[in-house]
């Protein structure tokens, strides 16, 4: 009988100690599962996260594209008012996508959109003259404007408010890169009182290379009379 109870007791201790290190595995699984579980909330929390970040980036930068696109069109239709003889011809310059698609608005009220194709050649070197002028003006800093040829395929006209009107406000800093038949005349005299520096580029076919006379600016003169 003593025998048995013996039995008996050390059963009862080898099932209590199986409990045991049943009962601390489960708690490690437990703990192992419930670690999975939190860390697959907080990769659900941060992806809900992310994406809301990236929906709220995503409409900040249409904000800024909007804000952009409206301002660059502003200061183009400004800066193409004060050069356009036709001042009914447009009512407002439109960007358009993230492309910057530019679209002349028609005369009011209807504003109809029209092609760029549809503007005489001379006006769609004015619309390109009117949107370098208000790139220059859009940043807070400022860059030399550097025109070349700045008067060809101009009618008088054109020429005259392009000297009266854009050369001299271009930018902080102007270089006219003209031949000796455009700024000459009455618009060289008109040009005169904003001219800090002249220079003439000749070029010797002998040599085949060029040379700069500083201080000097010649121009033909059958072309004075312009």
């Amino acid at each position: 009988v003593l025998g048995q109870v013996e039995s008996a007791r050390n059963r009862k201790e080898e099932c209590l100690n199986e409990l045991i290190k049943f009962r601390n595995e489960f708690g490690a699984l437990l703990e192992k599962h419930t670690e999975a579980e939190l860390a697959d909330e907080d990769r659900k929390r941060f992806d809900e996260h992310k994406k809301r970040v990236i929906r709220t980036l995503s409409s900040f930068k249409e904000v800024v594209l909007d804000w952009h696109r409206e301002k660059i069109g502003r200061v183009v239709f400004n800066s193409l008012k004060k050069l356009l003889k036709k001042q009914e011809l447009c009512s407002g310059i439109k960007l358009v996508g993230e492309d910057y698609e530019l679209q002349v608005l028609g005369p009011r009220p209807k504003r109809v959109p029209r092609s760029v194709e549809r503007l005489s050649a001379a006006e769609r070197k004015l619309l390109t003259v009117s949107i370098f002028w208000g790139l220059v003006q859009v940043p807070d800093k400022m860059a030399p404007v550097v025109i070349d040829t700045p008067l060809s395929s101009m009618d008088s006209g054109h020429k005259d408010t392009l000297v009266k009107e854009y050369f001299p406000r271009a930018g902080a800093q102007v270089i006219l890169l003209s031949t000796d038949e455009e700024i000459v005349g009455r618009h060289y005299e008109n040009l005169k009182p904003f001219i800090s520096r002249e220079h003439t580029i000749k070029f010797d076919e002998k040599t085949g290379s060029s040379s700069i006379l500083h201080d000097v600016y010649e121009f033909a003169e059958e072309a004075v009379g312009v």
